[in-house]
């Protein structure tokens, strides 16, 4: 209880740790090992009117089908130039390279409650409007780890691993019962990863306990990682990094 409670303790802070940030973040993940960490977190190859058999899936699956069903063995990674500023209310997220989901935007700036994205010479932006919101910009959930503690039960492994070059614990993460949280399962999302996942390893900082790797385990295999590549902390941002574009 005294481990899980020190490492809550550092997730819960890690926002408070920096300032800005800056550096290169990629997100992967294997289409086949993601759909069937889909399927078995949502009981959805369970016998119909079984307990965990939810009606409420339907509408969730068929997300999933629409982009990828498919192409269960293909592969999808995004790297991304990446900065953030204001405790995360500020962030940019410039696409380097993509493979897969070629339809996301090439640039996201938001400075809350504003955003603008951009696709080739097309500029969208919300216009403050605060009900109006963008992902693609989702890096920062590393950098504000404070929900990870609500939604998992955390195990310090006494590794360390160098992500980024940086010297990082190893903590293995299981999602907590859904009933613990009225209802609404806890788990991959808290990540913006695809929903489903019952084996996560978290990569913390030991320095800002911000979250450099995470990895959904799917049969001993990763299926998705989100990870910093370089990362710098309480670097001057250049004005107008957050700025509306044009």
């Amino acid at each position: 209880m005294a481990e899980q409670e020190e490492l809550a303790e550092r997730l819960q802070t890690a926002h408070n740790r920096w300032t800005t940030v800056r550096g290169t973040f990629r997100t992967w993940r294997h289409g086949e090992l993601t759909t069937r960490a889909f399927r078995d977190w949502h009981h959805l190859d369970e016998p119909a009117g079984s307990r965990h058999s939810p009606a409420a899936s339907t509408l969730v699956v068929t997300a999933v089908r629409t982009d990828g069903e498919a192409n269960l063995e293909s592969q999808v990674e995004h790297v991304l130039r990446v900065c953030a500023a204001d405790n995360g209310r500020q962030r940019r997220a410039e696409a380097i390279s993509r493979t897969g989901e070629e339809w996301l935007p090439d640039l996201v700036v938001v400075d809350e409650p504003w955003f603008w994205t951009r696709k080739g010479r097309v500029v969208q932006t919300n216009d403050g409007n605060p009900d109006s919101t963008h992902g693609g910009a989702d890096f920062v959930l590393l950098l504000r780890p404070h929900a990870v503690p609500d939604g998992f039960d955390l195990s310090a492994t006494g590794a360390i691993e160098t992500v980024a070059g940086r010297p990082c614990d190893v903590v293995v993460a299981t999602p907590k019962d859904g009933d613990a949280h009225e209802g609404r399962l806890p788990g991959a999302e808290f990540f913006d990863m695809i929903s489903g996942g019952r084996d996560f390893r978290l990569c913390v900082d030991q320095e800002t306990s911000t979250l450099m790797r995470i990895t959904k385990l799917v049969g001993g295999e990763p299926a998705e990682i989100i990870e910093y590549l370089d990362i710098t902390f309480d670097e001057p941002v250049s004005e107008g990094t957050f700025g509306p574009l044009a």
